[in-house]
């Protein structure tokens, strides 16, 4: 993947948490860190963020550390 489309993601991943589409932005969220497509430290956050939305803290805390 390369960095226009991980940025076209992220632009999507927001969306959905700002809709509260909270499910779904989990699901694009995992298939993008089992790519290990990771690219920098706010994608990070915004995983984390979307974790926290879910109720899935362990998860949460594993990214922010």
């Amino acid at each position: 993947m390369g960095k226009y489309e991980n940025t076209l993601k992220q632009v999507q991943l927001r969306n959905l948490l700002s809709e509260k589409k909270y499910d779904k932005a989990l699901v694009m969220a995992e298939e993008m860190l089992n790519e290990n497509k990771v690219t920098d430290i706010t994608e990070l956050k915004l995983f984390a963020d979307i974790y926290r939305k879910c109720r899935k803290y362990k998860e949460e805390k594993e990214l922010n550390y």
